[in-house]
Order: structure tokens, then C-alpha cells, then sequence
């Protein structure tokens, strides 16, 4: 079974990840990451929003999206602000997901990556 991702920067809203189709007895992963990842030389950021995690099934109408779950990112500076998030039972059915950040969900400069996966 292959593996996909997409990934965005998201610096203002609304913003989203492309779709991302999740077949049946495959699992999501959704990584958030603020900051920079590299202790000695950390990137500074103020990025503060609400990111959304949504999902679309087959028989949904062009779009409609549902949300599944949101993350609230505070600012953070000089510090790694990342969370790696795994679902822990496989998609019974395929569906579609994306993650971002709905209009008015973002609340300052900066930016943040997010990624989904499947795995």
C-alpha cells in the first residue's frame, strides 16, 4: 500500500493542505510545526492560530468538509512549538482529508508547517 503527504506553510487564513485521500485500513498522521526543529541555531516565530483537522467522505456533497479535530497554537519563540499526531485505528472506509486554517482562525504573523501523512 503506498505512503502520501502533503504539506503547507500556512502564514495567513484561509489556508489548507491539498486533499489527501486515506484508503481503508490505512492510518493519518498530522504533523504541526512552529519554530524550528534545530536546537542550536532555533528559528524565532509568533505564529498563533487554530488549526483544523477535516475530513470528506465519498458520499458528501462537493464541498463539504467535517471537522475532526483542532489544535490551538499559541506563539512561541526560540523554542520548537511541533506535534506529531497518529491516529491510532486505520480509516474503515477510503476518505479525504486536509488541514489548515479556517477564516479568521489565524491570530498573528508567523507561520506554522503542517504535514498529513498516511501510514
Amino acid at each position: 500500500m503506498s505512503r502520501n503527504t502533503v504539506i503547507t506553510l500556512i502564514a495567513s487564513s484561509p489556508v489548507w493542505t491539498s486533499e489527501l485521500i486515506v484508503q481503508g485500513t490505512q492510518r493519518l498522521n498530522v504533523s504541526i510545526r512552529v519554530g524550528s526543529v534545530a536546537v542550536a541555531d532555533p528559528v524565532l516565530s509568533t505564529f498563533s492560530g487554530l488549526i483544523t483537522l477535516q475530513r470528506q467522505f465519498a458520499d458528501d456533497g462537493s464541498g463539504v468538509w467535517r471537522d475532526v479535530q483542532q489544535w490551538a497554537v499559541a506563539s512561541t519563540s526560540a523554542m520548537n512549538g511541533s506535534s506529531e499526531n497518529i491516529t491510532t485505528t486505520p480509516e474503515p472506509e477510503t476518505v479525504t482529508y486536509r488541514v489548515g486554517v479556517k477564516s479568521g482562525d489565524f491570530y498573528s504573523v508567523g507561520a506554522a508547517n503542517v504535514r498529513l501523512g498516511t501510514a
